[in-house]
């Protein structure tokens, strides 16, 4: 009786516990969080491959003016995604939350889209892929690249010690 009554109660959490599995998707409206991380309904998802500023991140114009570039770069990604439907298809199998993901509207992928406005960088390990618009967005000066700005990892390294 007793292994029985262990059998439903893991089967109780099992059933209780959300969980989102590798290559599910999930679409709708999203609530920008930060330049890389949105919300749809109540799963948290962030962009796969890129970097970006953090809210808090000042960064300084092409006149050298200081600015939010993280509050910035959360709004370009809000720019992105305003009246859209956003499909983010998970990459990871494990819990946790923020979940890795490959988001897009209507076929645009959001993380191409945030280096290709200069508001994100490629991960240097994971973000090789985006590279090359990186290099456009640095050629043609769109938003981190039209001024001066400290690396996202660098300046979060910074701040933690």
């Amino acid at each position: 009786m007793k292994s029985l009554l262990k059998l439903l109660y893991g089967a109780t959490l099992v059933l209780l516990v959300p969980t989102i599995g590798l290559a599910d998707v999930v679409t709708g409206n999203a609530r920008i969080i930060s330049a890389e991380t949105l919300q749809i309904g109540s799963t948290v998802f962030r962009l796969a491959g890129i970097d970006a500023p953090e809210v808090g991140q000042i960064c300084n114009n092409k006149s050298g003016k200081e600015f939010d570039c993280g509050r910035i770069a959360a709004t370009a990604l809000m720019d992105l995604t305003a009246g859209a439907t956003v499909r983010c298809t998970s990459l990871d199998d494990i819990i946790k939350s923020p979940i890795l993901a490959r988001c897009d509207v209507d076929g645009y992928d959001l993380a191409e889209g945030m280096v290709y406005t200069g508001w994100a960088l490629p991960d240097p390990v994971t973000g090789t892929a985006f590279e090359p618009y990186q290099i456009k967005a640095m050629k043609k000066k769109h938003g981190l690249w039209a001024g001066q700005f400290q690396l996202p990892w660098i300046w979060r390294n910074e701040r933690s010690q």
